[in-house]
C-alpha cells in the first residue's frame, strides 16, 4: 500500500469534517454498516487507511473504532482529533493480537490505490475473523478517469462486476453492491470528461483535485441530496454513480 499524496492529507484534514461529499458519503457507509452491524453491541471496527480520522470519529459514537494508516503525521492527526486508537502500518497486522476482536474492516477509497488489490485482499480475509464483515468503497467508472484521480494518486476506477470479481478472487461473498453518489453525476461526469481531454496538455504539471469548498447553504444543499441515497439503498442497489460501495463476509 502506497501513500496517498501528502497534500491530500492536508486538504482532507481541512474540510473532511464539513464538504459535503465527505460528510454525505459518510452517512451512506454508516447507514450500511448499521444495517449489517448493529451499533451499541461492544463490535471493534477498524478502518484501514483511515487517513485524518474524519470516519473515525462518526463510527465511535456506536462502536469501538480503530484506525491502520500507512503515514505516520497523518495517524498523529487522527488520534489527536478522534481520541481513538490509531497504528502506523499497511494492513491488519499492523494491530497484533488485536485482529481477533475485529468486527468490521472498512477500507474507503483504499483499493484504487494499490497495484496489486486482489493480495491484498487475500491478507485481509487471512486476518480477520470469520464473523466480521468487509465494507468497501471505491470510485466508479474507468472511462471517468481523470486529473482527479491522478492527484490522489489513484491507479483505477472500478466497476461493480469488477469489484464483485476481486472479492470473489480474495476468498470474500459479496452481500451488496451498489453505486452511489448517483443524484449529483451528471455535473461531475461533464467536469470530469473535460478535464480528462485536456490532461495530455497538462502533462508536466501538478495535477490538480475536483474539491472546493462551496458557500455554506448550497453545500448544506448538496450533502441533503447525496445522503438521502442512503433511503434508495434500504430498498434496492443503485446500478449508476460515481462511487460503489459493498459489504462482503468470507467465502
Amino acid at each position: 500500500m502506497s501513500e496517498m499524496p501528502s497534500l491530500r492529507y492536508t486538504l482532507h484534514d481541512a474540510i473532511e469534517d464539513r464538504h459535503w461529499w465527505f460528510t454525505a458519503r459518510r452517512a451512506l457507509i454508516i447507514d450500511v454498516v448499521r444495517r449489517h452491524l448493529p451499533p451499541g453491541t461492544g463490535l471493534t471496527l477498524v478502518e484501514v487507511g483511515c487517513g485524518t480520522g474524519g470516519n473515525l470519529s462518526r463510527f465511535k459514537a456506536g462502536y469501538r473504532a480503530v484506525g491502520v494508516e500507512l503515514s505516520a503525521p497523518a495517524a498523529e492527526i487522527a488520534r489527536r482529533k478522534t481520541g481513538c486508537a490509531v497504528f502506523v502500518g499497511n494492513g491488519l497486522g499492523a494491530l497484533g493480537d488485536m485482529v481477533r476482536e475485529i468486527d468490521g474492516v472498512l477500507l474507503l477509497d483504499l483499493l484504487e490505490h494499490l497495484s496489486d488489490p486482489v493480495a491484498f485482499l487475500r491478507e485481509v480475509r487471512r486476518l480477520m475473523p470469520d464473523r466480521a464483515r468487509l465494507v468497501i468503497t471505491v470510485p466508479a467508472g474507468q472511462w471517468l478517469f481523470s486529473e482527479h484521480d491522478l492527484a490522489f494518486g489513484h491507479l483505477r476506477r472500478y466497476s461493480a462486476a469488477g469489484l464483485a470479481r476481486d472479492l470473489r478472487a480474495a476468498g470474500f461473498a459479496p452481500l451488496l453492491i451498489s453505486h452511489f453518489n448517483t443524484l449529483l453525476s451528471i455535473p461531475a461526469i461533464g467536469t470530469r470528461l473535460v478535464r480528462k481531454l485536456i490532461l495530455p496538455l497538462r502533462r508536466g504539471a501538478q495535477y490538480t483535485t475536483d474539491f472546493w469548498m462551496p458557500p455554506r447553504p448550497v453545500n448544506a444543499v448538496l450533502e441533503r441530496i447525496m445522503a438521502a441515497e442512503r433511503f434508495i439503498m434500504r430498498r434496492r442497489s443503485i446500478p449508476f454513480g460515481l462511487s460503489i460501495i459493498s459489504i462482503a463476509g468470507k467465502a
